[in-house]
């Protein structure tokens, strides 16, 4: 997957996320004007691998053997001097998203909602962020479900 980097956040450059059935997964940046791939990173899943989508800071991972795995991936100079995307090494698991027999996750997809909190005691609504993500499976099965951030300390959840 190509990821573009900017908007006052990066290098403004393409990387690409590239997975593999070994369970391996890594980034790369493009680089000299967009004639060249550099390495930058990789993590390893030990399972298959399906599917995979990133967004905001997060790769989530659909595996064969029914997992999902949540991957942070952090956005800094490498030793090259090359803006990249490096893993957090401890991928975070669910298993069996899409059911108790863990058919394998060949679809991913993520999206954002914004709903308005009650605005309690006299304070006016404000605005809340949601991550929606929802997951296809290799036995026709969907499944969808909020992604939420855990508690400093604490694990992620679903």
């Amino acid at each position: 997957q190509w990821v573009r980097t900017g908007s006052g956040s990066g290098d403004g450059n393409l990387h690409l996320f590239c997975s593999f059935s070994t369970g391996k997964i890594a980034s790369y940046s493009l680089v000299d004007g967009s004639s060249r791939l550099q390495f930058s990173a990789a993590v390893s899943v030990g399972v298959a691998i399906l599917s995979m989508v990133y967004s905001e800071g997060i790769l989530l991972v659909g595996c064969a053997d029914g997992g999902l795995r949540l991957i942070p991936v952090t956005f800094r100079r490498s030793e090259s001097g090359v803006n990249s995307f490096f893993f957090d090494s401890k991928p975070t698991l669910w298993k069996a998203v899409n059911g108790k027999s863990a058919p394998g996750i060949c679809s991913i997809s993520i999206t954002y909602t914004t709903t308005m909190s009650s605005g309690g005691d006299g304070q006016q609504p404000q605005p809340k962020k949601k991550c929606i993500a929802c997951t296809g499976a290799e036995d026709g099965s969907v499944a969808l479900f909020e992604l939420k951030l855990a508690p400093s300390g604490s694990k992620s959840s679903k």
